[in-house]
């Protein structure tokens, strides 16, 4: 009997209750559990109350990965307010990389730059209402369920969704800033679907309104979103009453909205695909044979699978050669060619019986494959963010397997309250409970893991040591530590040298080519005050990359230090034509008219480089110094003054301070500041 019962799917249970009513539309408070709506609130409360308590430990976090480019480093989000129109204008990355293409998805980076306005620099707050967002999903997510699954025992919505905000790997979305894009997506799909739902079943025409408006809004935070015109419309054929012709007409406007995003997205972006194709460091199978692809695609897809029933280990980076590229002989790629047609044929056989687990695998299995380099490269191997939306296919069919193995009636309906629905299914509820505190344990240490770049990339490291990417962005952080003299004492400063250079290098064995990795090795030697070493570096670099920018910087600065100053002007020059607004370039060119006695070129160097960055203190300090070479000392004071509303705990500039007005002949202020100088020396 047993085997029957579970034969027998939900939604045709469902059915069963719904062909009772009369018309078209058919009230929700009908087929609902009979519990009270504060007892259901309650259940979401709960779904919620755990999605942002495993979070909590994100709030101090610091940017990480991609974070930096999207908030921090991008122009456009800084700008607040005054950069919302632009974005809205412009492509996803525009702000960090200047190339009007591939992505539109505005709503995040609007949301960035209103925060920004607020709580500038400050990542808190992007990290709070991350967490905020993702408890309001679980929420949202719960009376979804519950009303797609309206003959379900309510503890089966509750345990999936409970599963879903467990998940560890959803930790780098909610751990994340930038990933924002994916939860908006997610959460106003949820919106979209339960009030289309509302719609259907109570002829609430207000309701279909709310319903697109939110599809759209999840169309410009992700575009990948416009896979629920397919998902939509199966829900509505297995959980409603609604035939064909009518789901046809209600879909029509969803097809009006994406239409819209569309023609939106084609008028603001420069080209509709990335203008050439993905690199095999971003994408591993970029380069091979559709066979070797295909089959490396399907070990990756495994993979997926594996990581949601076992999320370990998770890592942030998949790029080259984290996975290897197979053939089609390989036992991996053949047993999830395997697997993945059993899937296939199973909704195959059972899509028209209205099976839940049908509908699961539908959830799971569309947004995975448009990322699986099956059909069309994407810019990634793979990703943990890819399995956001899809694992809620999985959390629904663990719940009702594990319904299954405990013997619980999944089409119970008689429970009034949250302890009776425990009561009852003690043995399901364990299960569950196990599983969360299995999940819980791993995704707040996961997410732990994120708090910033260093950790990150260390802890990552151990598990990814194939992945070139991993390699060059541990030894990048280790060396922007040492440049920036983060690290204080000479032991770990050897240490972490050490370190950057190994992972350098071994990034360069892993895949020949690589060029950033000799960029990072030129400023190591630079580091370690070896120009003539660097500048070998930086120009390997240009044999492979010409269009380099910072390189030309740094090669700049290089022959400055050498005295090579012909040179320095040279290469620093081009990188101003490269890039006019280069305040730093146009700073360190000031440095070398003053080593060739050019004071006045270089004060106007220094100015254009301060015009370009308003608060950079070096370029003051050092358009004073020369001002005090030409003695024009009331400009060099001002110069200098300016300076100290920057900075005002650097005993240089008390001492350039009292000089000059030493220089003026005002001996008491000179005084006054060559004794604070001494005070801060003294301090330090």
């Amino acid at each position: 009997m047993a085997k029957n019962r579970y034969n027998t799917t939900i939604a045709e249970m469902a059915k069963k209750n719904i062909n009772k009513q009369q018309g078209n539309s058919v009230t929700v408070k009908n087929v609902l559990p009979e519990m009270g709506k504060s007892q259901l609130l309650i259940m979401a409360l709960i779904v919620a109350f755990l999605g942002a308590a495993l979070y909590s430990n994100t709030f101090s976090h610091k940017y990480v990965l991609d974070d930096i480019p999207t908030i921090k480093g991008n122009f456009l989000t800084k700008q607040g307010f005054a950069g919302i129109s632009k974005l809205l204008q412009t492509a996803y990355w525009y702000g960090s990389d200047g190339k009007n293409e591939l992505f539109y998805r505005p709503l995040s980076v609007v949301m960035f730059a209103i925060e920004w306005e607020f709580w500038p620099d400050n990542p808190k707050a992007g990290h709070v209402i991350n967490v905020l967002l993702y408890a309001l999903t679980g929420f949202i997510l719960f009376f979804t369920l519950l009303k797609l699954f309206i003959d379900l025992n309510p503890l089966i919505p509750f345990a999936a969704s409970l599963l879903f905000i467990a998940h560890p790997l959803h930790t780098e979305v909610v751990a994340n800033i930038k990933s924002r894009d994916e939860i908006l997506a997610f959460l106003f799909l949820l919106i979209s679907l339960n009030t289309l739902l509302d719609h259907v079943r109570n002829n609430a025409p207000y309701k279909l309104i709310v319903s697109l408006f939110c599809f759209f809004l999840a169309l410009i935070s992700k575009e990948s979103s416009i896979l629920y015109l397919v998902i939509f419309p199966i829900a509505l054929f297995y959980y409603s009453n609604a035939d064909v012709k009518r789901i046809a007409v209600i879909m029509a406007g969803y097809v009006f909205a994406a239409a819209t995003y569309m023609i939106i997205r084609a008028l603001v972006l420069d080209r509709q695909m990335v203008g050439e194709i993905a690199s095999v460091i971003d994408n591993t199978v970029s380069a091979s044979d559709y066979p070797h692809r295909f089959a490396t695609a399907m070990v990756i897809l495994g993979t997926y699978i594996k990581l949601l029933i076992f999320p370990h280990p998770l890592v942030y980076d998949y790029s080259f050669a984290t996975f290897k590229i197979v053939g089609p002989d390989n036992i991996w790629a053949i047993t999830s060619v395997l697997i993945y047609s059993c899937i296939g044929i199973y909704i195959f056989r059972n899509f028209f019986k209205k099976d839940t687990i049908v509908f699961s695998l539908i959830i799971y299995l569309l947004p995975v494959i448009l990322v699986s380099n099956i059909f069309f490269l994407t810019r990634s191997t793979a990703a943990e963010r890819f399995l956001y939306q899809p694992s809620l296919g999985f959390a629904i069919i663990a719940s009702i397997l594990l319904a299954k193995i405990t013997g619980t009636d999944i089409v119970k309906r008689n429970f009034h309250s949250i302890s009776t629905l425990i009561k009852n299914n003690v043995k399901l509820f364990g299960l569950i409970g196990l599983l969360l505190a299995l999940y819980s344990f791993k995704t707040y240490t996961r997410a732990e893991t994120w708090k910033d770049n260093l950790t990150l990339f260390r802890t990552d490291l151990q598990y990814i040591p194939n992945s070139a990417r991993a390699r060059f962005n541990y030894a990048k952080e280790l060396t922007a530590s040492l440049v920036h003299d983060s690290i204080k004492t000479p032991v770990e400063q050897e240490r972490a040298y050490n370190e950057a250079i190994t992972s350098a290098n071994r990034a360069l064995q892993i895949i020949d080519g690589y060029v950033e990795p000799y960029y990072l090795l030129g400023q190591l030697a630079g580091y370690k005050k070896n120009y003539a070493g660097s500048i070998e570096y930086y120009k390997k670099v240009m044999a492979r990359n010409n269009q380099y920018l910072y390189m030309y910087n740094n090669l700049g600065t290089n022959y400055y230090r050498l005295n090579q100053l012909d040179s320095a002007l040279k290469y620093l020059n081009i990188a101003i034509k490269m890039q006019p607004d280069y305040a730093e370039a146009y700073s360190n060119l000031g440095a070398v008219y003053t080593a060739r006695g050019m004071p006045k070129e270089a004060v106007d160097s220094y100015s254009k480089a301060i015009e370009l960055a308003p608060g950079f203190y070096d370029a003051y300090i050092n358009m004073g110094n020369c001002y005090g070479i030409m003695k024009e000392y009331d400009k060099a004071l001002a110069c200098f003054l300016k300076g100290l509303k920057i900075k005002n705990d650097d005993p240089r500039l008390y001492s350039y301070i009292g000089m000059t007005y030493g220089f003026m002949g005002d001996t008491i202020n000179a005084r006054t500041y060559n004794d604070k100088a001494a005070l801060f020396r003294q301090s330090k």
